[in-house]
């Protein structure tokens, strides 16, 4: 007899939280409006602050459309209405891309997208319902992934427009989508315990058993991937998200049998290479979108701490982009009887900030004294200053 090789057809359990994480992931936007009336223009950037324009001047952008060449800079305008259903609202802007982008809001600089970030939030309208968006965006020379020729016009030099939209989220979603990823990594990790990535993958699965994917999925749209639920159908998601995360904080969050033997300080950080898939040209762009979304995080979360470790960088971004570094805000607080500063270290053009990076140390003068909670070096995590 033959020897005949079986193929298991169906999912372990693993396999299957996964789907179902990846299902839920679709699940974070609650609405979404296209925005249509977008133009764009290719330039070529050729110093720190100096761009070559396209001829052709700047063309109508739509969904599909190919855009970007490697190492390419592209200057985006648009505008748009805020639609009646989305008014009063906390609206986000939404663009998937594998570029770089700043992003301004009515003349205003309301931070960055990049891919690792396909959203961010947006200033309060306050009556004015008329946006006018404008984006420079930055393209690498190098994609990321080269591997898989199907993902090219999506992560390389060109890539296919996706659309730019005005959205909003439920946060409920989002914030169990965070904690699964942050346990969904712990439990395929070799470095941890195996029976702790046991109870993981056990707990996590019943945790998701709390909402009902089959009638999601009736209910998702197949041209756009959003849920079309009613206010009953919206209440009782939200409930059953609810119950999936208290199930992971009562369950896993608050169990005491797998403690860990440490602390571990978690700090934003950047310290950005002057030339990897870039030229040092393009640093420029690259710091001020970083230093944009940070502090972004940082008016919505007034408890996030970030660092910024590379001198030259911050430097070039004083002197190059001054409108960017005027939004830069100094986060103080109470300290061993003085005043200090918190990371981020943008301080006022006044003070004089020098990075000594070999000694791991900062320096500025009186009255400010800078606390850097953490800082990254060679090795591999965080240590303590």
């Amino acid at each position: 007899m033959a020897f005949v090789q079986v193929v298991r057809r169906s999912m372990c359990p693993e396999e299957y939280t996964d789907l179902r994480f990846n299902w839920l992931k679709r699940y974070i936007y609650q609405d979404k409006f296209e925005i249509t009336d977008l133009r764009a223009r290719d330039a070529r950037q050729i110093s720190e602050s100096e761009y070559e324009d396209s001829p052709e001047g700047f063309r109508p952008l739509h969904k599909g459309d190919i855009y970007y060449t490697p190492d390419g800079t592209v200057f985006f305008e648009g505008q748009v209405t805020v639609p009646e259903f989305l008014r009063g609202r906390e609206l986000w802007l939404s663009l998937w891309t594998a570029a770089e982008v700043i992003v301004k809001v009515n003349g205003r600089y309301a931070g960055g997208l990049d891919p690792n970030r396909d959203r961010l939030l947006l200033p309060p309208c306050n009556g004015n319902w008329d946006l006018k968006i404008e984006m420079e965006g930055y393209n690498r020379s190098k994609p990321d992934d080269e591997r898989n020729p199907d993902s090219m016009k999506l992560r390389g030099c060109r890539q296919e427009f996706q659309g730019l939209y005005l959205a909003t989220i439920r946060h409920g979603v989002l914030d169990l989508f965070y904690d699964l990823q942050l346990l969904l990594d712990v439990a395929k990790s070799q470095y941890f315990n195996e029976d702790y990535r046991k109870f993981l993958n056990r707990e996590l699965s019943l945790a998701l058993n709390k909402i009902d994917f089959d009638l999601m999925r009736e209910k998702t749209d197949p041209d756009t991937g959003l849920l079309c639920l009613d206010a009953e159908e919206e209440t009782a998601f939200a409930d059953q998200v609810a119950a999936a995360r208290k199930y992971i904080e009562d369950v896993i969050y608050a169990n005491d049998d797998y403690k860990g033997t440490g602390d571990v300080a978690v700090v934003g950080h950047s310290h950005l290479d002057l030339a990897y898939y870039w030229r040092r040209i393009h640093t420029v762009h690259k710091n001020a979108r970083t230093v944009l979304i940070q502090m972004r995080l940082m008016d919505q979360y007034p408890e996030f701490k970030y660092t910024h470790t590379q001198a030259y960088t911050y430097e070039l971004l004083e002197i190059l982009r001054p409108r960017t570094h005027n939004h830069r805000r100094v986060s103080q607080q109470e300290h061993c009887g003085e005043r200090c500063c918190s990371a981020p270290v943008f301080l006022e053009r006044s003070t004089y900030i020098r990075f000594v990076r070999m000694e791991n140390t900062f320096v500025c003068p009186p009255p400010y004294r800078l606390r850097p909670l953490a800082f990254w070096g060679r090795a591999e995590g965080l240590r303590r200053v």
